[in-house]
């Protein structure tokens, strides 16, 4: 299992980081974690699963 991490500029509500979250729950995330305050995002990538560029 892999953790990615990066900052999601201009995310300001927890509105919108709940979005986020159950998005990439759908998707198969495990362990999502967004902060508004720090503008951050960590999630962890299933085995197998790779991310699209």
């Amino acid at each position: 299992m892999e953790t990615i991490s990066c900052k999601v500029k201009g995310m300001n509500c927890s509105s919108c980081a709940l979005t986020i979250s159950k998005y990439l729950e759908n998707k198969g995330m495990e362990d999502v974690a967004i902060s508004v305050a720090t503008e951050e995002l960590r999630f962890n990538l299933p085995r197998g699963q790779t991310l699209r560029k």
